[in-house]
């Protein structure tokens, strides 16, 4: 399944309620599954140098990806596909959907 990663600004001043939105994401995107559509919340990273939290979903496409984090209330500035790189990836080139089947 396809990963996402979805880039949200969040001001250093409001990094305390970073955990309440992470469960926020973690509850919409149960949700959205238990009525059928593919998802599933897998971590956040907060970048406080850059003000921007990432969270990281499988999800069957971006668009499914962004409803979660609208239903969780989330703001957020992009959905861009996220591929693994791992030590098996060989030299020099870049991962795509078929390394990861």
């Amino acid at each position: 399944m396809p990963s996402y990663l979805v880039e949200s600004y969040v001001p250093r001043a409001n990094a305390d309620e970073l955990r309440d939105a992470a469960e926020h994401a973690r509850i919409a995107a149960s949700a959205l599954a238990a009525e059928g559509r593919v998802v599933r919340y897998l971590r956040s990273t907060f970048l406080p140098h850059d003000e921007v939290c990432l969270y990281l979903l499988e999800a069957e496409s971006a668009a499914v990806a962004g409803e979660a984090m609208e239903r969780a209330g989330i703001s957020f500035e992009r959905v861009v596909e996220a591929l693994p790189v791992s030590l098996h990836t060989a030299a020099g080139s870049i991962p795509t959907r078929e390394d990861q089947t």
